[in-house]
């Protein structure tokens, strides 16, 4: 055999090994981008988010029950009294923390981190943090310790992302209307959404409480993007000895 004839199908025999490398790799390489656009296949609400100008639209004004209508107007303290004079509720003066949903619809902003199956929201002003597990199953409610902001999985529909929170706390604080109190069978739904191109995170909340409510209260919010290059989150913390809640 000619030694030219020989070198040539050697060379012939790396080069369709290399092609059949490259082969694999690029095999490789669309498995993974094919992966990770199935992990991103759904919407990410990581961002610094602020309410819009009238962010709260109800389908219908809440059908409280006489029960709550007598929670909602407790008998205030001498003390309590004072305050409210001043336009200080008892939980702003005692620095009882914020919980979901209040928390998210206060005028400072709210930052999102979600990250695949775990999202968490954080308000800046005295609240826990509220975490978001997402593809879990959710817990049995009388089988758990209450939770600050309860316990909260999520699940896709589409591009929304449903939020289901049962287990909640029943301690002073903002409840999940108004100023009503937490109770064992509270439970909050909210079906995140983006829109706008991504400039606009939407939510329905749906409130259930059957002691509180004829039925489920039911409204529509919406927070705008604000710039991240540009937004800090403002922490701040809340004293109940501070001596300007105390001159009351």
């Amino acid at each position: 055999m000619p030694r030219s004839f020989s070198f040539s199908a050697k060379r012939s025999a790396v080069a369709a090994a290399i092609a059949f490398a490259l082969g694999l790799c690029s095999s490789s390489m669309a498995d993974t981008a094919a992966a990770a656009d199935s992990s991103t296949a759904h919407p990410n609400f990581s961002g610094i988010w602020e309410r819009t100008a009238k962010p709260m639209k109800e389908l219908a004004p809440p059908a409280f029950t006489p029960q709550a209508l007598k929670a909602l107007h407790p008998q205030l303290t001498p003390g309590e009294a004072v305050w409210a004079s001043h336009g200080i509720g008892t939980d702003d003066a005692n620095c009882h923390p914020r919980r979901q949903p209040w928390m998210l619809q206060q005028s400072v902003p709210i930052s999102i981190v979600h990250d695949g199956d775990k999202m968490v929201l954080i308000y800046e002003k005295r609240s826990a943090p509220m975490h978001v597990y997402i593809g879990r199953d959710q817990v049995d409610a009388a089988k758990v310790s209450p939770s600050l902001n309860g316990y909260s999985v999520g699940r896709w529909e589409g591009d929304e992302l449903v939020v289901d929170s049962v287990g909640f706390m029943d301690r002073p604080g903002h409840g999940s209307i108004e100023t009503l109190p937490f109770r064992p069978t509270t439970r909050i739904t909210q079906r995140f959404s983006l829109a706008k191109n991504g400039e606009e995170l939407k939510a329905r909340f749906t409130i259930s409480e059957p002691e509180y409510l004829d039925k489920p209260y039911v409204y529509d919010y919406t927070w705008r993007r604000l710039p991240y290059a540009t937004n800090f989150a403002l922490v701040e913390l809340c004293d109940a000895r501070d001596p300007d809640r105390l001159k009351y």
